[in-house]
């Protein structure tokens, strides 16, 4: 008896959960995405996007891209691509709402000579702010970052 109850008050609060995530209306009148903080010049990503991608390849210093947009319900797929200078390399992206409290993280870590490709997905519940922090370390090569998700202006 007990297991019924407890499954079916889960059962109503996931739909519950579903059905206020998917009636939020986007407000016309919210400020568009804007990058908040740039170490060096990046190009932007175009909005509204539901993919966009950044590349370059690394100085020999370290640096840190903030992109920052609405977000509707649905799958964030990023992916990261790296390749080591020297040594080891760390590109690191991470999504956060807009607290800073991460939602997800993925990092590429190479070594000498070798790409590495890592990939994460994470599903949003809500229409909410989100932040894409891109870490560039000063080991990277050449680097990539293609983000797959509901971004909007």
């Amino acid at each position: 008896m007990f297991r019924a109850t407890s499954l079916l008050l889960t059962s109503l609060a996931v739909l519950c959960l579903f059905q206020t995530a998917f009636c939020q209306a986007p407000d016309p009148d919210e400020p568009h995405p804007i990058a908040l903080y740039n170490s060096i010049p990046a190009p932007a990503p175009l909005s509204p996007a539901r993919r966009w991608e950044l590349s370059g390849r690394g100085d020999g210093v370290e640096h840190d891209f903030i992109y920052t947009s609405w977000a509707n319900p649905g799958p964030f797929e990023i992916t990261v691509a790296s390749q080591s200078q020297k040594w080891m390399s760390n590109v690191t992206v991470t999504l956060e709402d807009a607290t800073g409290s991460p939602l997800m993280r993925v990092q590429a870590r190479a070594g000498a000579d070798q790409t590495v490709r890592e990939n994460v997905v994470y599903r949003l519940l809500s229409r909410q702010s989100v932040r894409i922090r891109v870490h560039v370390d000063d080991n990277t090569g050449a680097y990539s970052v293609l983000v797959n998700g509901p971004l909007e202006r």
